[in-house]
């Protein structure tokens, strides 16, 4: 009999005690969202002012995998119900989802896909949704979500953490060697016409440079040959007299390396090529000159 009536006290004596309703401040501080707007201000900045890389690279890497979608998943999920592993991983996916519908919208629109026109609209994005974030929790009386990390064994974490320095590791060096690979334009020769006596003629000395011959020839006569030494990238131009050239036949321009007398590159000026639109052949005055 008195065990019967003991149980409901003891019942009552474990029940959880009720979560107080946030204070204005904490409604109205939400610091998860600041910090998540600072952030995804930074790498707009950063982007703009062309920061190092080793400073631009983290902030872009959290604006294309975390930050869109954490605003996104804080202004349509205002209850703190999540987890905080379980709302990082949503956000992730979110984010590149996110990523993905930005290109394709601006795609639609002929936006150039560069790297500010990525990172200027992932920012309005995460503008927006920590805007609308902030506006519902202050609304409905929600404090910034607590950060609770479940337990990991060390030899975990240490992996973890080894992985995520990887990463970053082949990201950074990734980077950093593709930037170090942007070496000079391939060698180039070209020809046009300037008039019906003269065409003008160019080389570019490519990645190595080197030396280089070039014979302009016409219905197999030598018409003007060349020697040059050029430096890596180095361009070189000159006029060729086509005063004794057959103007029924074709004006061949052909590149040798000037070590084994490889043919490299050729061009060919079709007879009765003009100039290009808008430039006065030598001794004209263009229209509207004086």
């Amino acid at each position: 009999m008195t065990a019967e009536t003991n149980a409901p006290a003891l019942i009552a004596d474990h029940e959880p005690a009720p979560v107080p309703a946030p204070t204005l401040r904490q409604r109205l501080v939400q610091l998860d969202l600041a910090l998540g707007a600072l952030l995804t201000i930074a790498a707009l900045l950063a982007t703009l002012a062309g920061a190092p890389v080793v400073l631009r690279l983290p902030l872009v890497l959290l604006l294309v995998l975390f930050l869109p979608g954490y605003a996104l998943l804080s202004a349509l999920m205002t209850a703190p119900g999540l987890a905080t592993l379980e709302r990082t991983l949503i956000s992730i996916a979110a984010s590149i989802g996110v990523t993905v519908l930005c290109g394709l919208v601006m795609g639609v629109l002929n936006i150039p896909l560069d790297g500010l026109n990525w990172v200027s609209a992932l920012t309005l994005v995460s503008l927006t949704g920590y805007v609308l974030a902030w506006i519902a929790r202050a609304t409905r009386g929600v404090a910034s979500p607590v950060i609770s990390i479940p337990g990991m064994p060390f030899r975990h974490a240490l992996m973890a953490l080894l992985a995520v320095v990887l990463v970053a590791d082949v990201a950074l060096a990734g980077r950093l060697i593709a930037a170090d690979q942007l070496g000079a334009p391939p060698i180039q020769l070209w020809m046009i016409a300037e008039s019906p006596q003269s065409a003008r003629l160019g080389v570019t000395g490519g990645p190595d440079g080197g030396t280089f011959e070039v014979r302009v020839t016409n219905g197999g006569t030598v018409v003007a040959q060349y020697d040059l030494v050029l430096a890596k990238g180095e361009p070189w131009e000159t006029t060729v007299s086509l005063a004794t050239a057959d103007p029924t036949l074709p004006v061949v321009a052909r590149l040798y390396d000037g070590d084994n007398n490889t043919e490299i590159r050729y061009v060919v000026l079709q007879p009765g090529s003009s100039p290009p639109p808008g430039e006065a052949t030598p001794g004209e005055a263009t229209p509207g000159g004086g």
